[in-house]
């Protein structure tokens, strides 16, 4: 177990004073400092953020603290423009936020496992109702609509209480992301098990009454697949990450995935140069005509970033922290084509698990 100490470090990716033709060639990424989430921890992370405008961000995590068995405690680190702050809402302990919706800077919602917690723009509160979901994905258009997925029947959120709707997969199934363009036109994806180790990549489509489940592009010679974020940033325009096991090496392999309103269908992307290990996408997040994906590669897991410019997949240059090892990107929110913010974390040899954030534009 992992013991960390001292100061964590954020990444974030601003576009702020960069010039059109600069942003479009070479992406830059700055390092901002961000508070721990406790004085002393056994480990720590964030796994979604969501920004509303470029002065507002709110990233969604856990940390442990020290001692065997002791559960993780869920945490917000919020970006008002100037710097990171944490913020602790009253959700249970033992969870973790494992996704952030924010449609405005004076509404957000996280979702922890079995539980939220929303944000009224200066406080946090607990929003009751939210049980057995195992809650992985979160989508809002509004403060009085919201989709929330994860085992068993996606939940929608009309600003008061929670409502279940009717599954469009098996119980054992999962959802792991959901994007909804309006209260009518939402898109969630997921894994569908066919084994106790292989399944395939799903997706369904909320069209304001009912889920229905969607055909998803088989991965060709590979067993076991799976999406696990969604992006849409238009009606029959959507972008789905995941990833892939390879059959002849068992070596996980990312997956991009893009509907057209009629379709789903495999899209080939770059990835870095060959390693000893997988390569992961893990979220995806588009504005107009640009999406950013993000994950890590190789054995040791080095930030690895994807960019859609409308017409061509390229990867993002980024910037791995000094003394860094095993970096990993969970979460990516885009506020603009040239103002976008991932967040993850990394160890440190020197100070133990940090916190992570990157921006490419």
């Amino acid at each position: 177990m992992r013991r960390g100490v001292g100061v964590c470090v954020v990444i974030i990716a601003v576009s702020a004073g960069l010039s059109r033709s600069a942003v479009a060639t070479a992406p830059r990424w700055r390092i901002q400092p961000a508070p721990n989430p406790a004085a002393r921890y056994d480990w720590f992370g964030l796994n979604a953020v969501a920004c509303p405008s470029t002065t507002s961000c709110v990233a969604g995590g856990y940390y442990y603290p020290p001692g065997v068995g002791v559960p993780p405690i869920p945490y917000i680190e919020r970006w008002n423009g100037t710097k990171w702050s944490i913020e602790k809402p009253p959700v249970p302990s033992n969870d973790e936020f494992n996704a952030v919706a924010c449609p405005s800077a004076s509404f957000c919602i996280a979702i922890a496992g079995s539980s939220a917690a929303k944000w009224n723009g200066h406080t946090w509160s607990a929003i009751p109702q939210l049980r057995y979901i195992g809650g992985n994905g979160v989508a809002c258009t509004s403060a009085t609509f919201c989709v929330t997925v994860g085992f068993g029947a996606p939940m929608r959120w009309n600003g008061t209480k929670w409502f279940k709707s009717n599954n469009p997969l098996g119980v054992d199934d999962i959802l792991n992301g959901v994007a909804c363009v309006s209260p009518t036109d939402c898109t969630a994806v997921g894994y569908k098990a066919t084994s106790p180790v292989d399944g395939y990549a799903v997706a369904a489509h909320w069209n304001g009454s009912t889920w229905t489940r969607q055909a998803v592009a088989p991965v060709p010679h590979r067993p076991d697949s799976s999406l696990a974020r969604v992006s849409c940033p238009s009606v029959h325009n959507c972008w789905a990450v995941g990833t892939s096991l390879r059959t002849y090496d068992d070596v996980t392999r990312h997956l991009v995935e893009h509907w057209n309103g009629t379709k789903w269908s495999i899209v080939v992307t770059p990835a870095p140069p060959p390693t000893s290990g997988d390569v992961s996408l893990r979220d995806i997040s588009c504005v107009g005509s640009t999406c950013v994906a993000v994950g890590d590669s190789g054995h040791n897991a080095t930030p690895w970033i994807d960019r859609w410019n409308g017409s061509t997949w390229r990867i993002d240059t980024t910037t791995t922290p000094p003394k860094s090892d095993e970096t990993t990107l969970h979460g990516v929110a885009c506020v603009t084509p040239a103002t976008c913010v991932t967040v993850g974390d990394y160890f440190s040899t020197d100070t133990g698990d940090m916190l992570l954030i990157e921006r490419s534009g």
